[in-house]
């Protein structure tokens, strides 16, 4: 959590393309779960 306070003091810019990047491979994930439960 400290290492992610620092880049975003550093450069919010590439800590919220990072934070973006994320939450693209959770929803990702999700969708690849919810295909193999209805499998």
């Amino acid at each position: 959590m400290e290492i992610g306070l620092k880049t975003k003091r550093a450069s919010p810019r590439r800590a919220s393309i990072t934070s973006r990047m994320f939450l693209q491979i959770i929803v990702v994930k999700i969708e690849i779960d919810e295909d193999n439960m209805l499998r």
